[in-house]
């Protein structure tokens, strides 16, 4: 796209003041584009592809102040581009492919406050590319690769803001020469050894200077002299050997120095820092463990003392002794050996010739070796020696071959307009001759040959006249030969190297073939094969495009790839007009950085390209819709997770670019290949994740989850038939909130076995995966309501109020919710893959569902712990043994797991892949979560048993009523133990009494206290208080027709003011305290006892309005129970046996039951 005068993108009215080109696909500005705006005040131009600004690019603009170029690939900045802007005062050309800085580049911005070129691809900086720009305050030039600061490179230049990041090494004297405003200097973290005199000199306001995380080895004399506002030096990170005694003496008003070193003797300005006042300055030096850094003390240097040469022994091991004029000594070590006095064992690299013939010498430990690159080539060649005194691999990325730099020369010169005959033809053959030798291209070869086809591209780009067919096959193979298997080692260190590797020669090819769009007439194609690429551009009037052309490809390498393009036009008029390029085996040349979330991240193993680089673009069409489907071919088998990628040239904070999933989606995917759809042209490929489960573990995995699906569904169906029958004897809070889990798991089992992989039909598996999301999230807010349930039934005895009329439908709501929100702001995004109808991993939508169940998890931990804590620490156990506890403990933690979904924790193992027992048990234990919750809550339930039993008994519920009376008739009103029960019992009470007689005994024993008549001294009061425990009063209401009795009021406490369910309990309890050792009035002691404390419990604890009874007797309390005689009387009128109890016995029991 290109803007000119009569561009329908800046037609505004006369006055408009701002325009806004942001985020486009503009490649050139023409000038006097914006020339009818005369009142424009801000350009933003971000995210577009604009290679060069034009000289007139800017051009006339009187009102402009601010200009924003982010982000836009431009490569260069003619002298001219920004003419005649008096008032702009912000330039913004942050994360371009700029290189060179020309001189005259700002040439007249007068008023010029604030420029940005941080992020570039910046080399050189030409003596006076900054001059003319009086009214500058801050220049950032971080992140470049800028090696060398030339004098005059920043002459009459108020401010200089940054420098970070760069490569510099050498700084000339005089390089900041003429800087009378500048104040803070920032040079961090480049590889600058030597500070020279003379480099900070004539800077009278300079305050900081941060020369931290180089590599400082020597600053020479007079370095910081001339600086009477310098306060603050940072050095830190620095390997500083030499430094004169006087090094800082000239700083006179120095409050802080940072350095990267021990101060001790050692150090080569020792006397210096040994007679400075410490009242106002800081030394910071490095402490024992060379992380902090700590106030220097002026005591630290009272024992230091000067050698003299003279001394054999102040240089040890070999090393020579030097003294200056103030009495420093240094010394100068042989390679073994390190420090001030080469006391320190050194490793080092051994002498070493590498495979480009160049020697390298002996050198120490950490140490950047440097030399001249050799032969035909220019430049410097670097190696870098490593702590444990090995060899990197040597960087020729500056070395250039002379006949490449020739041409690059002859590139220039094309730009500049000089008029060569037939040149990019020429220039083409020439390189293409050149990079054919057999011999391995340097790094630096490759760099500069990828910057020539650059530049041939941004040139061709607007002289299309000089394309050619035969140019197009001498451009096919020049990048053949670039690409050859005998460069691969250079191109692999230009990744290492940061410098883009091959990313840069891909968008050459790119931009270069686009070109040919305006010389092809007609319907056709042309076709280069190539032996590493395959280059294919043509125009095409078809609904559908496919690329490779296999007729004009069958002879070359991807006729044996599945690998291919295809679009399709849905509304399109037309001849379409189309590039392609197909690259072999260079993937892993790119750089291994990826976009996720918006933020870049490098694959540190968990990505990998598999498959071959392809790129595609489409230009002079009138397509407004249109899909582009790319089938690839995987390159190996095991991978796993693909999703489609394609390469962001344009990505903030990188070199040239990362790997993005933006606008692209899987279609299919199979074990051999990806298809994928996208909705936009560049450079594609498939990313996927290396490794994948040991394909013996998928078959056994996925039966076990259906056999454990469907043994669960059939359980919980068989523990909700049971409750459904014996409902009137089960019904309570809990078990109501067992049903609903109950019949939410076997929705989920259902969905999960029907639907899972369902993803043939995209909308379908998308309703799957929401569905399956809505049913596990309902699950375990009902596993969380029954935490609350337990736990509010053991930390409160009997709680006020039910709260499971809102409980139960918060369980189904709130997930609904959840679900609801995370679909609308995803827009189904993330809702089923070419894998599973479930939540994706890539988009992060797992999380809305893991977030939720592992506070679940963690709550309803927490619950189990009060849980245990509150039964180990009950009256009941109190006297037990540790063994009995934690048999107790055990068995309550097995019965609660079920219910509390806690085996999903294993889950979070199971992610990964190499845990594979994880994954069996997370498969094992969860698909058989229903068989547990019938096992524990269901068969071994023992108030399901006890209701089973009275379902039972109700056959014979008029026997039993035919027998109760006559028994009656013979005994006093009293307590009775067992007399008729059932004698086929299933087990026994520790007591010795089967469970039966327990029975029994409760049933007739519940009827003393239907008709227990409570004794009210008050004759007025509407209700009486009855102890229950120290501090607390009962208060039982009686019923209005309630008349007084010999003077006394009598109330009859109804049936319908007790909780019957925690009355059952509690007696349940009361009854393991009897032993079967005890003798019979001790046991008839224990019944009574327990009897009070049960109904001291259960009566409520505030007044109730009577309606009359509301509680419908069981088979556990019979309708027709008549009261029991005193066992006394029984004794007294019936056949004593042998061991009958004694007196005294018999008169305690009768006491007991007259207070009862």
């Amino acid at each position: 796209m290109t803007l000119g005068e009569s561009s329908a993108s800046v037609k505004t009215e006369h006055e408009a003041q701002k325009v806004y080109l942001s985020g486009n696909e503009i490649t050139t500005i023409e000038q006097g584009t914006f020339i009818d705006l005369p009142a424009l005040e801000y350009i933003y131009l971000s995210g577009n592809r604009i290679a060069i600004l034009q000289q007139g690019t800017f051009e006339d603009l009187p009102a402009l102040v601010y200009i924003e170029l982010d982000s836009s690939r431009i490569t260069l900045i003619q002298n001219g581009a920004f003419k005649n802007l008096p008032a702009l005062k912000y330039l913004g050309l942050n994360n371009s492919k700029i290189t060179t800085i020309h001189s005259g580049a700002f040439e007249n911005l007068r008023v010029l406050k604030s420029l940005y070129l941080s992020d570039q691809n910046i080399t050189t900086v030409h003596s006076g590319a900054f001059k003319d720009l009086p009214g500058l305050i801050s220049l950032y030039l971080s992140s470049n690769r800028i090696t060398i600061i030339q004098q005059g490179t920043f002459e009459d230049l108020p401010a200089l803001g940054e420098l970070d990041g760069n490569r510099i090494t050498v700084i000339q004297s005089g390089a900041f020469k003429d800087l009378p405003a500048l104040k803070n200097l920032f040079i961090r973290g480049n590889r600058i050894n030597v500070i020279q005199q003379g480099t900070f000199e004539d800077l009278p306001a300079l305050q900081t200077i941060a020369l931290n995380s180089n590599t400082v080895t020597t600053i020479q004399t007079g370095a910081f002299k001339d600086l009477p506002a310098l306060n603050n030096i940072d050095l830190s990170g620095s390997n500083l050997k030499f430094a004169r005694n006087d090094t800082f003496a000239y700083i006179t008003n120095l409050h802080s120095l940072h350095l990267g070193l021990f101060c001790n003797c050692n150090v080569p300005f020792w006397s210096w820092l040994r007679t400075k006042s410490f009242t106002n300055e800081n030394v910071y030096c490095l402490d024992r463990n060379h992380v902090q850094l700590s106030s220097l003390n002026a005591s630290d240097f009272d024992n230091c003392t000067y050698n003299a040469c003279q001394y054999t022994d102040y240089c040890s091991n070999g090393g020579s002794c030097s003294q200056n004029s103030f009495g420093d000594l240094s010394c100068s070590c042989v390679v073994e050996w390190i420090g001030a006095t080469c006391t320190e064992s050194a490793n080092h690299c051994v002498a070493n010739v590498d495979n480009f013939h160049t020697n390298w010498r002996k050198t120490a430990e950490s140490t950047l070796a440097t030399l001249e690159c050799t032969g035909e080539y220019t430049g410097n060649a670097s190696r870098y020696c490593s702590s444990d005194g090995k060899w990197q691999e040597p960087n020729y990325s500056n070395c250039t071959s002379n006949s490449i730099e020739h041409i690059k020369e002859q590139t220039a010169k094309l730009l500049s307009g000089d008029n060569i005959t037939d040149p990019v033809t020429i220039i083409l053959d020439d390189l293409e001759n050149i990079t054919r030798d057999n011999n391995e291209l340097r790094s630096g070869d490759l760099l500069t040959s990828s910057t020539v086809l650059n530049d041939i591209a941004k040139y061709v780009t607007n002289h299309t006249e000089d394309l050619s067919v035969d140019q197009l096959e001498i451009f096919g193979s020049l990048c053949d030969n670039l690409l050859d298997e005998r460069n691969h080692h250079s191109w692999e260190e230009l990744n290492n190297e940061g410098l883009g590797g091959v990313t840069s020669l891909v968008n050459a090819v790119t931009e270069y073939s686009n070109a040919y769009n305006d010389v092809i007439d007609g319907e056709s194609s042309l076709v280069v094969a190539k032996e590493n690429v395959v280059m294919q551009v043509g125009k095409a009037s078809s609904v559908e495009i496919t690329v490779p052309d296999r007729i004009k490809t069958s002879d070359s390498w991807i006729s044996d790839s599945a690998t291919e393009i295809k679009l399709k036009k849905n509304i399109c008029s037309g001849l379409t007009g189309y590039s392609s390029t197909f690259y072999r085996n260079i993937s892993r040349f790119f750089p291994k950085y990826i976009i996720l979330n918006g933020n870049i991240k490098p694959f540190n193993g968990s990505y990998g390209v598999n498959s071959i680089i392809a790129d595609f673009t489409i230009h002079g069409t009138t397509c407004s819709d249109y899909s582009l489907i790319i089938k690839f071919e995987h390159l190996l088998e095991n991978y796993s997770k693909p999703f489609c990628g394609h390469w962001d040239f344009s990505a903030p904070k990188t070199v040239n670019g990362a790997w993005s999933t933006f606008g692209s989606q899987v279609v299919d995917a199979t074990d051999s290949y990806t298809i994928c759809e996208y909705n936009h042209t560049t450079n594609f490929a498939i990313l996927m994740s290396p490794g994948r489960p040991p394909s013996s573990h998928h078959f056994p995995l996925s039966l076990i989850s259906a056999i454990g699906c469907g043994v669960s569904i059939l359980f919980l169906i068989i523990t909700i038939l049971i409750h459904f029958i014996l409902w009137r004897y089960v019904k309570t809070d809990r078990t109501k909130t067992l049903m609903n889990l109950c019949v939410a798991l076997i929705m989920s089992y259902v969905i999960f076995l029907a639907g899972i992989t369902q993803t043939e039909n995209k909308v379908v598996c998308s309703a799957i995966a929401i569905a399956l999301h809505y049913i596990f999230l309902t699950d375990f807010a009902l596993m969380l309501a029954e935490g609350i349930l337990i736990v509010r039934m053991v930390v409160f005895v009997f709680p006020a109020s039910s709260i499971i009329h809102k409980l139960i439908p918060a369980c189904w709501i709130i997930p609904a919710g959840i679900v609801g929100v995370t679909a609308a702001v995803t827009k189904l995004k993330g809702y089923g893959n070419q894998q599973f109808c479930w939540l994706t991993l890539e988009s992060n939508l797992i999380w809305a569902f893991i977030g939720p169940a592992l506070l679940v998890i963690l709550i309803n931990f927490m619950f189990i712990i009060i849980t245990v804590y509150k039964m180990m620490t009950s009256r009941g156990l109190a006297a037990k043994t540790l063994q009995v506890k934690f048999k107790i403990g055990l068995k309550s933690i097995c019965v609660i797991l079920p219910l509390f979904g806690l085996t999903w924790v294993l889950g979070a193992f199971s992610i990964n892949d190499d845990l594979v027992m994880f994954q069996y048990l997370f498969a094992t234990f969860n698909s058989l979560q229903g068989f547990f919750i019938c096992l524990f809550h269901c068969i071994l339930n023992e108030q399901v048993r006890l209701g089973y039993r009275h379902f039972q008994r109700r056959r014979h519920a008029y026997r039993m009523d035919s027998k109760l009376p006559t028994e009656s008739t013979n005994t006093e009103l009293g307590l009775q133990t067992a007399g008729n029960y059932d004698s086929k019992v299933s087990f026994f009470h520790h007591s010795g009494q089967s469970s039966s007689q327990i029975d029994c005994i409760l049933r007739r024993n519940i009827s003393i206290f239907k008709e227990h008549k409570i004794w009210d001294r008050s004759a007025t009061n509407s209700s009486a208080h009855v102890p229950v425990e120290t501090n607390t009063t009962v208060t039982i209401t009686s019923a209005a027709n309630r008349k007084p009795f010999e003077g006394n009021s009598y109330k009859k406490l109804l049936w319908d003011e007790i909780n019957t369910e925690i009355y059952i309990s509690k007696l349940s309890e009361g009854l393991l305290k009897i032993k079967s050792e005890d003798t019979t009035s001790d046991q008839l002691q224990t019944i009574t006892n327990e009897l009070l404390k049960a109904i001291k419990v259960v009566v409520p604890a505030k007044p109730i309005k009577l309606q009359g009874p509301k509680w419908n007797a069981t088979p556990t309390v019979l309708k027709h129970l008549k009261s029991c005689k005193l066992l006394y009387s029984q004794w007294k009128n019936q056949v004593r046996p042998q061991n009958h109890p004694s007196h005294s016995e018999l008169k305690t029991a009768k006491k007991l039951l007259r207070n009862a």
